[in-house]
């Protein structure tokens, strides 16, 4: 959004100054007065807007990492290595400010082990929302890609459409169910 601002800026600064030329002083002031105070009340009303709606910031992606270790500990049976790796790996990985790369999580395993149940623990205790949060999205393999004959075009789109989500929240959470169903290469 800052860069956005500046950007603004510049170019309403660059577009005054070359229309200067052949517009008078009274209309170059009340265009730079209503360009610089649209600017600035953008960036103040910011914080009223995330109070209503979801925006990439502590309100609403809350990393409830008490929650999250008790749901575990809690709700997942039979699957000690996984319970300490994951809050573990977790853990490492959202209390770094500005991490180089995302993290990856691969739960393997028949149905009925978990690997969906421990996302939505994730997600419950991640996000304000949990699973409906505007960050966290859901991708059916079967649902999303049901067509063999498309998967170019389904790699490019799922690339541009992680790209976009992550461009708008760095912090979004993935999950992509029954990925076996794949063929190779795809990822």
């Amino acid at each position: 959004m800052k860069v956005q601002t500046c950007i603004c800026l510049v170019l309403l600064v660059l577009n005054l100054a070359h229309l200067g030329n052949s517009l008078e002083p009274v209309t170059i002031a009340i265009g730079g007065i209503i360009g610089i105070g649209s600017l600035f009340a953008a960036s103040w009303l910011e914080p009223f807007r995330c109070r209503l709606f979801p925006c990439c910031n502590s309100r609403w992606i809350i990393n409830n990492f008490t929650g999250f270790e008790n749901d575990m500990k809690s709700k997942l049976h039979g699957q000690h290595l996984a319970n300490s790796l994951v809050v573990q790996h977790i853990r490492a990985h959202l209390m770094t400010d500005n991490p180089s790369k995302a993290l990856v999580l691969s739960f393997h395993g028949p149905t009925g082990v978990g690997k969906t149940f421990v996302s939505n623990i994730i997600a419950d205790n991640m996000y304000k929302d949990g699973l409906h949060s505007s960050y966290v999205h859901l991708i059916s393999v079967m649902r999303d890609f049901p067509h063999q004959g498309k998967l170019d075009s389904y790699q490019n789109q799922l690339q541009s459409w992680i790209i976009g989500n992550v461009t708008q929240c760095e912090r979004s959470m993935f999950i992509l169910e029954e990925v076996d169903k794949l063929p190779a290469g795809f990822l």
